[in-house]
């Protein structure tokens, strides 16, 4: 029975990992047709925190975030051992090591756990500083995945890959706060409670930081969704050891 178990893990292992992701997108598209259909946003298209702020919206979202943090904090965490497989070089694990990928990496999975929970109405200004801080996080966690790429394989095309959606991500992460004109910051920090819900779900003038803000978090998964090709490696190391 374990065998048995254990053969349908490691060959399940890169399939459930990248179905993991589709829990919050899925959840995410959700969210959005809900909060259109029950009048909570009005724009064409908005900010993310505006579609999941109030219910029943707002427990969809957190509870497939939940789901999304326990599947890859109990059988993806740690993910150095994913890169150190692929090597037998001792240097080139050693650089690995130092890079800090697993404590990144679990930074990364806590502070969306917290984004998904934190009542936004109630406590706007804690949950925009984590909203920002998980941004800036996973640009790190994108900057770690490629410079362990490049120790393992500088010149496959996984690394020119990660390389490329690492430099759109920069572009989207900083087009965010440029494309929203500076009379809306004035008019949203100038406001309190329910209003600046207004504002995020109302305002037109969040219409092109909310498709950046939108793209940056997809090209982000789809970075953190490349980590299959390291799983795939180090389960047909495993199963090689075995033979």
């Amino acid at each position: 029975m374990y065998s048995l178990q254990a053969t349908f893990t490691k060959r399940h292992e890169v399939l459930i990992y990248i179905a993991s992701f589709f829990i919050p997108l899925l959840a995410s598209i959700i969210c959005v047709f809900l909060a259109k259909h029950y009048g909570h946003v009005h724009n064409e298209i908005s900010v993310i925190s505006a579609t999941y702020i109030l219910y029943p919206e707002r427990a969809i979202f957190a509870l497939a975030v939940t789901c999304f943090y326990a599947i890859l904090s109990i059988y993806y965490t740690p993910i150095s051992p994913y890169f150190l497989e692929v090597t037998q070089n001792t240097q080139d694990k050693k650089a690995i090591e130092d890079l800090g990928l697993d404590y990144q990496w679990t930074i990364c999975l806590q502070v969306l756990f917290l984004v998904a929970w934190m009542p936004d109405v109630v406590f706007f200004g804690i949950h925009s500083i984590l909203a920002v801080g998980l941004f800036v996080l996973l640009l790190q966690l994108q900057y770690l995945l490629i410079s362990a790429s490049k120790i393992l394989y500088p010149k496959c095309w996984l690394t020119f890959f990660r390389q490329f959606i690492f430099f759109l991500s920069i572009l989207c992460l900083c087009a965010i706060p440029t494309m929203v004109p500076a009379s809306f910051f004035k008019d949203f920090l100038g406001s309190q409670g329910y209003a600046r819900f207004n504002f995020l779900t109302n305002d037109p003038r969040t219409f092109w930081a909310a498709i950046f803000e939108w793209a940056y978090v997809l090209l982000c998964m789809l970075q953190m969704s490349l980590l299959s090709y390291e799983i795939h490696d180090k389960t047909k190391s495993k199963e090689h050891k075995k033979r």
